[in-house]
């Protein structure tokens, strides 16, 4: 009899959260307060935990799988899938392939065109369609939250129109004094370059411990066909569909 499979957003099935925490921890062993956070974050808008099930004999479902979606900054119709794993006792059954297509058809069904994914697993992903791809910048659920809070605190306790004069000699220069507080800001550019400066130099950059090889792929596309020869080191793929 063929295996019957779904996935569920975790926050609407959260009787599966224990499990899901004790799946994740035994591949990345991490706090359960902060794994319960982790999973908590999941919401409709993103980002989204998901879990893969099983339908055992009984007709009870069996959590196996795992895949998380997450907003990539300042790119549209672009997702990010994280923490995908197959329980143990459930691997080598083909459903990893079945955990990333429906991972994959669940992003499509929000508009999503491009998936991208950090990775060891090179092989695997790509005979998924998953090809090289340049970093990209995340932005968390809750970070996200807090740059906004903290950026909108600072520009509205700041009052430019009293505390901040610009030099009409000069136009380059600018002069901050906010006599309320300990704060004080001058930046000009009439400051002689010569200056030498109290601060010593930089240290030299930390020279590699080994040269880092590359070789070609025939898996990775046509213009970024390189990558570390190492197998443990985690790379970017991304895979778009039509």
């Amino acid at each position: 009899m063929k295996e019957q499979l779904k996935l569920l957003p975790l926050h609407k099935h959260p009787e599966f959260k224990d499990a899901c925490v004790e799946m994740l921890n035994m591949e990345w062993p991490r706090n359960v307060t902060l794994r319960c956070r982790f999973l908590d974050s999941s919401c409709d808008d993103l980002p989204t935990c998901l879990i893969l099930l099983l339908a055992d004999e009984n007709g009870s479902d069996i959590l196996v799988g795992h895949s998380k979606l997450t907003v990539i900054y300042n790119e549209e119709n672009s997702v990010f899938i994280e923490s995908v794993i197959i329980h143990h006792n459930y691997r080598g059954r083909g459903f990893g392939k079945v955990l990333m297509s429906k991972t994959e058809e669940y992003a499509a069904n929000l508009g999503f065109k491009t998936f991208v994914l950090n990775t060891k697993l090179k092989e695997f992903y790509s005979k998924l369609g998953y090809k090289f791809s340049e970093p990209v910048c995340l932005i968390r659920h809750n970070a996200s939250k807090a740059l906004a809070h903290t950026f909108k605190y600072k520009f509205n306790s700041l009052d430019y129109n009293k505390n901040c004069t610009l030099n009409s000699n000069n136009c380059n220069s600018l002069h901050f004094d906010n006599s309320k507080t300990p704060l004080a800001l001058k930046l000009s550019s009439t400051t002689d370059a010569s200056t030498p400066s109290s601060l010593p130099p930089p240290p030299p950059p930390t020279p590699p411990s080994r040269p880092v090889t590359f070789r070609n792929r025939s898996v990775l596309n046509e213009t970024k066909d390189l990558y570390p020869l190492e197998e443990n080191v985690h790379i970017f793929m991304r895979k778009t569909i039509t």
